[in-house]
């Protein structure tokens, strides 16, 4: 029984360690912003990409709404 106490133990500090490094990534510090809407996927796939050759953002996506297309850009 002894020795399965520090085993459970360093299991469990090694668990953490690594738990800590997935969840504390550069990534988890930027968020989604909504930019604008647009009437067409077209025009929100072209605003996207003009963003990203500006240097305005790094990332885009375009996602559909009941009526329109949704702009999202992950700034730098």
């Amino acid at each position: 029984m002894k020795t399965r106490i520090p085993a459970v133990l360093a299991l469990a500090v090694v668990w953490a360690a690594a738990s800590l490094m997935l969840t504390a990534t550069p990534a988890q510090a930027a968020h989604w912003e909504f930019f604008d809407d647009y009437w067409s996927h077209a025009g929100c796939t072209e605003e996207g990409h003009h963003g990203l050759k500006r240097g305005e953002w790094t990332d885009f996506q375009c996602r559909s709404s009941a009526i329109d297309w949704n702009l999202w850009v992950l700034r730098p």
